[in-house]
């Protein structure tokens, strides 16, 4: 064995492996070197070449073909474990804001707040300071950063989530329509928290602020009659470590370079170590609402495609596109059916691990993460038929 290979690397890989591994099921490989995803490569290669020249090969569970859909454990935020949730047995983002004048009197981080009819909640490019979610009446958005119609918002509505996890500004300008009321919850005592873990549960809180800014943006140029059919966060080119470095140096230290709020997180959990990359096969399942075990892990496109069928509609999703974070933490049944279109890598989010640490969290960090849920599943059951 090399000693010039880091002592933790080998344990930590192994232990990463037991952890995600069933039988029968093909393992979750660390794609941390460019030595490691090359030799995957050349594997499905020779594999393939062999089956085409008829050769049949033994079967294990570790060459077993991939399972019709992802599905794993059944981890729920608002239900048993044990058991698939009911959709119908979830609360909608409207109930989900009755809860949240106790959760913040409760604590110290957020209060509820008033404006009156035209009122600027806060203009695109503003530093964002609060997690805005609103109450009573509506909010008229305008000027979108990620190029989404100018909408009216209705109660429950999220905004300025990522504040959470970037030191950065709002990407719309918001107004009230009429007397409004909103939750202001302070970003900055929940953004050292989540800086100080290093458990998983900050990336997958991350993905699933990405997961909701995308679902937002889809049903909403859909419910504006744009002919929307692809969304990706990220270009077509995979990076490489060194590019990550330099575009995360960049966002971080320049200011103009064009980068989104999400397409900075994106760019943290494409650089993170602590998760898994897996190869999933052209045409490959990856949820439906036929599937009648939640998903169990979250996704994160890094490479290659995959498309979202809401009914009728086909949305492809490209690079940065996240998928299953709301249905997994709460144990749902998919809304949309996704499968992927070509060969491609995803990282991979093991939320029975999130669930664990968030029982654990400050109690209106576990509100506001139940919250963005219920939105993002109330908006894909709006656009399922």
């Amino acid at each position: 064995m090399s000693s010039s290979r880091p002592p933790s690397q080998t344990p930590r890989t192994d232990a990463a492996e037991r952890f995600f591994h069933d039988s029968g099921k093909p393992r979750i490989g660390f794609v941390d070197s460019g030595v490691s995803r090359k030799l995957e490569l050349e594997l499905a290669q020779a594999t393939a070449r062999l089956k085409s020249h008829g050769v049949e090969l033994p079967e294990s569970a570790d060459s077993a073909p991939p399972p019709s859909s992802l599905s794993a454990r059944k981890p729920s935020m608002f239900g048993a474990p044990s058991k698939p949730v009911d959709p119908g047995q979830l609360p909608s983002a409207a109930q989900q804001v009755q809860l949240l004048p106790a959760v913040l009197a409760a604590g110290s981080l957020g209060d509820s707040h008033s404006y009156e009819a035209g009122s600027t909640l806060y203009r695109r490019g503003e530093r964002t300071e609060h997690v805005f979610i609103l109450q009573q009446g509506q909010l008229q958005l305008t000027q979108a950063q990620d190029g989404s119609p100018d909408r009216l918002l209705g109660p429950g509505t999220v905004l300025g989530e990522h504040g959470l996890f970037e030191a950065d500004v709002h990407t719309e300008s918001i107004t009230a329509v009429g007397p409004v009321r909103c939750a202001l919850i302070r970003t900055d005592p929940l953004k050292a928290v989540l800086a100080a873990d290093t458990s998983v549960l900050p990336l997958a809180l991350m993905a699933l602020v990405l997961q909701y800014r995308q679902v937002a943006h889809i049903c909403a140029s859909l419910a504006a009659g744009w002919p929307i059919t692809q969304f990706e966060l990220m270009n077509s080119k995979p990076l490489s470590s060194t590019e990550l470095h330099r575009a995360l140096v960049e966002a971080k230290t320049q200011a103009g370079t064009g980068v989104s709020p999400a397409q900075h997180m994106c760019l943290k959990l494409q650089a993170s170590d602590q998760l898994p990359t897996r190869l999933m096969s052209a045409a490959m399942p990856l949820g439906s609402p036929a599937d009648t075990e939640a998903l169990g892990m979250g996704l994160m496109l890094v490479r290659g495609t995959a498309s979202a069928h809401l009914g009728d509609q086909r949305v492809q999703l490209g690079q940065g596109s996240v998928i299953g974070m709301a249905e997994g933490l709460t144990g749902t049944p998919f809304a949309w059916t996704y499968a992927a279109d070509q060969d491609s890598d995803a990282r991979v989010f093991a939320l029975d691990r999130a669930l664990a640490r968030l029982e654990r969290a400050d109690p209106v960090l576990r509100a506001l993460a139940s919250h963005v849920c219920a939105l993002t599943l109330s908006m894909q059951r709006d656009f399922r038929a």
